[in-house]
């Protein structure tokens, strides 16, 4: 205030002296020049415009901050509480699930093993069924041969107890095979298919009343197991007509 009265005192003393005013009309237009002209100047309206941007840029900045407090959601005690208590469901869920993926994962490595070992079991006790109805076979043999040594004193008789014996055992033997989807291949006059038989030699056309191409005789029994061809028909075949 007092600056302010000094100011003014001086300046009325100037508007008193004509000489003064116009000294005072041309120091201000000079100073007002010589602000625009005078590079040493340059440096305070940088400043002035830095401090500026920096003022905008703390404005904007807790203009942001406060846009963000106001999109933050405030929430009740009672919410909170809610919030709380379903997590913890939540967890309990978790905890019941991750156990139950644990014990199903026990319960598929228990499977595996037990289906390892029952094939394990399998392929060693495949063939029990049918080793079994085979000891059959193997009493009719021992019956056959016993009645053989009892009576030595009439070979004749031997000899047809010897015989019926062997057809007796390959009667129970059939019996057996049959039960087990074994079946025999006895393709005499059927067409040679080689997927089946087995060519041991061929016979001319002109020697057999078979038909060429087709199989004169079996020299070995083949056999299917459940229409499988285990063994092929060693078999003499006519020969062709192209041969």
């Amino acid at each position: 205030m007092l600056s302010l009265c000094r100011n003014s005192f001086k300046f009325n003393r100037l508007l008193l002296n004509g000489s003064s005013k116009k000294h005072l009309t041309a120091s201000f237009f000079s100073r007002a020049t010589g602000a625009e002209n005078d590079p040493g100047n340059g440096p305070n309206e940088s400043s002035s415009q830095s401090s500026k941007q920096t003022g905008t840029t703390k404005v904007e900045s807790n203009q942001n901050d406060a846009k963000a407090d106001s999109n933050e959601v405030k929430l009740s005690p009672q919410e909170i509480e809610a919030l709380v208590k379903t997590c913890g469901e939540l967890e309990e869920k978790y905890d019941t699930i991750y156990d139950k993926y644990r014990r199903s994962l026990a319960d598929m490595e228990n499977l595996r093993r037990n289906a390892e070992r029952r094939i394990g079991e399998t392929k060693d006790y495949a063939v029990q069924g049918f080793c079994k109805d085979l000891l059959e076979v193997a009493d009719v043999l021992d019956l056959a041969l016993d009645s053989v040594e009892k009576n030595k004193e009439n070979p004749k008789e031997n000899f047809d107890n010897l015989k019926k014996g062997v057809e007796m055992t390959k009667e129970v033997l059939l019996k057996v095979f049959s039960k087990h989807g074994v079946v025999p291949v006895h393709p005499h006059g059927h067409e040679f298919d080689p997927n089946i038989h087995d060519a041991i030699t061929l016979i001319p056309r002109e020697h057999t009343k078979i038909k060429p191409g087709h199989i004169h005789q079996v020299m070995k029994v083949g056999y299917h197991l459940h229409k499988r061809p285990i063994r092929p028909a060693k078999v003499i075949v006519v020969q062709p007509e192209d041969t």
